[in-house]
């Protein structure tokens, strides 16, 4: 009974610390269907955002760059965001990532962020002479819960009481 009990308490704080990003307030949502055509074209998308140190964030990519060109290319994207001392922080830097003729690229692309940044940079970019490309897909930023310091209380004395039940069950069990 002791072990049953001590595993529920287990489960439920291992439960409590995993992030749910579905649940998490959105502060950005942006659908994207963008033609970049000519020599290295590239764009710079901002969103400004208001600044949390205390709530964390996550942006996510879900989409794909598809080649609309008969010749091969490159293209690349990274995230920037703007720390609390002012200077600037990234997703690891990628380099350029062949993009075969008419072919696609999938992305899906995560980034946690300890804070909620006062502005995010995503940049988009191809790498050939004569770029013909597509760059479509939804862009999230989203503050991720964490439990604060009443869940983390409330959680062991709900099942101590369930543990509590489950003995007086067994008892009784016993008892007959």
């Amino acid at each position: 009974m002791k072990l049953r009990c001590l595993s529920l308490l287990a489960v439920a704080l291992f439960s409590l610390e995993a992030p749910d990003h579905a649940t998490g307030q959105q502060l950005v949502q942006r659908s994207f269907d963008q033609l970049f055509a000519g020599d290295d074209p590239g764009e710079l998308f901002e969103f400004d955002l208001a600044f949390n140190l205390q709530t964390p964030t996550v942006a996510l990519f879900d989409g794909f760059f598809h080649n609309l060109a008969i010749d091969e290319t490159g293209v690349r994207f990274a995230l920037y965001w703007l720390k609390p001392d002012g200077e600037w922080d990234s997703s690891p830097e990628q380099g350029f990532v062949r993009l075969a003729s008419y072919g696609q690229l999938p992305i899906d692309f995560e980034q946690q962020i300890g804070f909620t940044p006062s502005k995010v940079l995503l940049h988009v970019e191809g790498g050939g002479p004569a770029d013909h490309f597509q760059f479509q897909g939804d862009f999230t930023i989203k503050q991720v819960p964490e439990p604060n310091s009443s869940v983390l209380l409330v959680a062991p004395a709900l099942l101590s009481l369930t543990c509590r039940r489950l003995r007086s069950k067994g008892s009784r069990k016993a008892d007959v």
